[in-house]
């Protein structure tokens, strides 16, 4: 394992301040057939890919800007009193061409009310280097999920009923916005936000169920994941 510090000052948007650094640790894994380096730090974990392509360096610039922004979510975070900032950008999965990416930080209230934390599974395209907007794989794109009488809504009802884990569980309005699916091996999986975290559920729609409610973009990437099986 190889470590190096790097002043808090030498990162994106920090200015110095004495005694903040971050001690990153490297080492080496492997998600299927994708090398990868682990990156881990007091503030949290991430990754870089292996190799120089043009879209490993896209990738890599990605998770170099996340870990700027932890370092400096963590420094505000101990200006506020609270030393415990902790968050990870994991590379979780690869399916086809398509590396899952979990963005999450723990409950970091920051010296707040209220914690800020947050699951999110991101989409990068391993041929361009692109994060991809799994919304524009729909008819409508996601914002139709919650539009009564768009094409897009019979999915929406489906989404809701299947995420009715719980009578005291609501999902909240489309004020909080519509999280991204995101590609499985039997389907495309839509993240669910309700009004307690506990009550979060992801909702798996077949690509048989999902057939009618794709884009010309999201046939073509359906078509290609269904053969994968």
């Amino acid at each position: 394992m190889r470590r190096a510090t790097l002043a808090l000052a030498a990162l994106a948007g920090l200015t110095a301040c004495a005694g903040n650094s971050i001690d990153y640790a490297y080492s080496s894994a492997r998600i299927g057939n994708l090398e990868i380096r682990i990156v881990n730090s007091p503030v949290g974990a991430s990754f870089d890919l292996a190799g120089v392509s043009p879209a490993a360096g896209k990738i890599n610039a990605y998770t170099k800007h996340w870990r700027d922004e932890q370092a400096a979510s963590a420094r505000e975070c101990r200006s506020n009193g609270d030393p415990g900032w902790q968050s990870k950008l994991t590379a979780k999965q690869v399916i086809g061409r398509y590396l899952l990416v979990i963005d999450e930080t723990g409950q970091n209230v920051c010296g707040g009310a209220l914690d800020n934390s947050h699951h999110y599974t991101d989409i990068f395209d391993l041929d361009s280097g692109d994060k991809v907007n799994a919304c524009g794989w729909l008819a409508g794109r996601c914002e139709g999920l919650e539009n009564y009488g768009h094409p897009l809504s019979r999915l929406g009802e489906m989404i809701k009923e299947r995420a009715r884990t719980s009578p005291g569980c609501q999902i909240l309005s489309s004020m909080y916005g519509v999280p991204e699916p995101y590609p499985t091996a039997d389907g495309l999986a839509f993240p669910t936000i309700h009004d307690a975290k506990d009550c979060d559920v992801e909702v798996l729609v077949s690509y048989d169920e999902i057939a009618p409610f794709l884009s010309a973009e999201g046939k073509k990437v359906v078509a290609g994941l269904k053969g994968l099986r």
